[in-house]
């Protein structure tokens, strides 16, 4: 355990933990849109910078991804933190401003009018889908494409997401809740061949992808992909054969 400053507050912490940990921790309030305690810090939405005083000198860090260490000084609400911050939501309040949460912290921070042009996008750019579907899941179902202004989450070459399992963590994680589930008994796929019907499937629009429910390995009966997000939020490993055996059997 080592002490540090947070606000004025000395606390004390893990030497493993991060700022953002050891602040929520200690009841300080940090905002941020693509953080998980479930997940490994990915510093993308870089809401929650923090001023961070050691040996004198002065700089600004994101809280997610930075290690507490012994003796530092850290201000969560400076005026140039507070600047920073809003400058990042009035850019994700013209990006997205029919998106609930955005608009929630536009409000909390005195955003009214975005100073730039407005647009409809849902996604905002968070990473939580495509790194839960990765780091937790290993599916690998969807990434990041293209840069810029262009950049977007999609399936490998835009095409239908052939890893998707299916088990609907995108969508359960996603802050913006613009990624949509559908199960359905029945459903179509499209190959060379033509319409192909599979039967009881789970439809995720977002990724064009149409994932057929399992036979229950124990009782046979067909189920559809059960969520995940439970033992990820306990921070715990997927039990085995999880996606294997209906929640009756399980």
């Amino acid at each position: 355990m080592i002490t540090l400053t947070i606000d004025g507050k000395k606390i004390t912490a893990d030497k493993n933990t991060t700022i953002l940990k050891a602040a929520l921790e200690n009841r300080i309030t940090i905002p941020t849109l693509c953080s998980h305690e479930g997940l490994s810090p990915l510093g993308n939405c870089r809401l929650c910078v923090v001023e961070i005083t050691k040996n004198g000198r002065t700089k600004v860090v994101t809280s997610c991804n930075y290690p507490v260490e012994a003796g530092l000084t850290v201000t969560t609400t400076s005026d140039t933190i507070t600047a920073i911050r809003k400058t990042i939501i009035e850019l994700l309040a013209a990006r997205s401003p029919n998106v609930k949460i955005v608009r929630e912290l536009a409000d909390q921070m005195g955003v009214a009018i975005p100073r730039f042009t407005l647009e409809n996008e849902k996604c905002i750019l968070c990473g939580l889908c495509v790194h839960v579907c990765s780091e937790y899941i290993g599916a690998h179902a969807i990434t990041f494409s293209s840069h810029g202004t262009g950049k977007e989450v999609a399936p490998p070459l835009y095409r239908s997401a052939k890893d998707c399992i299916g088990c609907g963590a995108c969508v359960e994680i996603c802050p913006a809740q613009c990624i949509t589930l559908q199960d359905t008994k029945e459903a179509r796929t499209y190959s060379p061949r033509g319409k192909e019907d599979v039967g009881p499937a789970r439809l995720i629009h977002n990724w064009n992808a149409r994932v057929p429910w399992k036979a229950c390995t124990t009782c046979g009966n067909p189920f559809p992909p059960p969520s995940p997000v439970e033992y990820l939020e306990k921070g715990q490993p997927l039990p085995k054969n999880f996606f294997h055996i209906c929640e009756t059997c399980r």
